[in-house]
């Protein structure tokens, strides 16, 4: 199964990504069981240069719920407007729509970017990448 793209934002002095919260489904829907699986979240300015932020479930920035929910958490601490000087890519991403009754409300936000890729290792050593995507490193979230 190919990663899904995925863009995040992760809001300047604020705690934790939109979207935060993952599910990984099998071809025929059900949900894999990340019971004791690493797994990794690598931010870069672009696709091929240096690591500039890790979240893993070795650090604690990532979190197993259920079994299979996977929950990225990051503190407004790591998320400085320092790490965002060092970018240089600027554009707009969507990360989701919020479904209700009177009408759907897009989440889009607009800063530097940046990109990043998901893999899990399970307990047998099997890699894969789960998701990848654009990080909008924002001062503010538009709906």
């Amino acid at each position: 199964m190919p990663a899904t793209r995925q863009d995040l934002i992760f809001e300047i002095g604020a705690d934790s990504p939109f979207p935060n919260q993952f599910t990984w489904a099998a071809d025929a829907g059900a949900l894999v069981d990340l019971t004791g699986a690493v797994i990794k979240m690598e931010v870069r300015k672009n696709i091929d240069s240096a690591v500039i932020l890790t979240l893993s479930t070795e650090n604690g920035k990532i979190t197993i719920t259920n079994s299979t929910e996977i929950n990225l958490s990051i503190d407004a601490v790591d998320v400085t407007t320092a790490l965002n000087a060092s970018l240089t890519r600027f554009g707009t991403v969507t990360a989701g729509v919020i479904e209700a009754t009177l009408g759907d409300t897009v989440i889009s936000a607009e800063g530097y970017l940046a990109s990043y890729d998901l893999k899990i290792t399970q307990t047998d050593g099997v890699v894969s990448r789960l998701l990848f995507g654009d990080v909008c490193f924002s001062q503010e979230i538009t709906q």
